[in-house]
């Protein structure tokens, strides 16, 4: 079953952020806007949801992370070394999508 939350025009999102973070505490997928497009997003900690997020061989998984050096731990040094992380750092933290040829251990 599906929900579609209708964010309040008062600008106060807090029980929204709780419907959210609760769906995926309990294993489940959220589709949210972004900048770069809609994100599919599930707890990256729940191996459950991470499997069956992983299973659609069409698209690849996307990170969202808090600060550029964070990419390193998922991509490898090699690929994120030069333009990426030059780029990386001067948009951040802007919304910035990077595309990468496959995790450190495909590089």
């Amino acid at each position: 079953m599906s929900d579609v939350l209708r964010l309040p025009p008062s600008g106060s999102f807090v029980g929204e952020v709780r419907k959210v973070v609760a769906a995926l505490a309990e294993g489940g997928f959220v589709v949210l806007p972004g900048e770069c497009g809609y994100l599919l997003a599930c707890a990256p900690l729940d191996a459950g949801s991470t499997e069956e997020f992983l299973a659609d061989e069409t698209s690849a998984p996307t990170l969202l992370l808090s600060h550029p050096d964070a990419a390193c731990d998922y991509v490898g040094h090699s690929q994120w070394s030069g333009p990426a992380s030059r780029l990386s750092r001067r948009c951040w933290p802007g919304p910035v999508l990077l595309r990468f040829s496959g995790p450190a251990g495909d590089a």
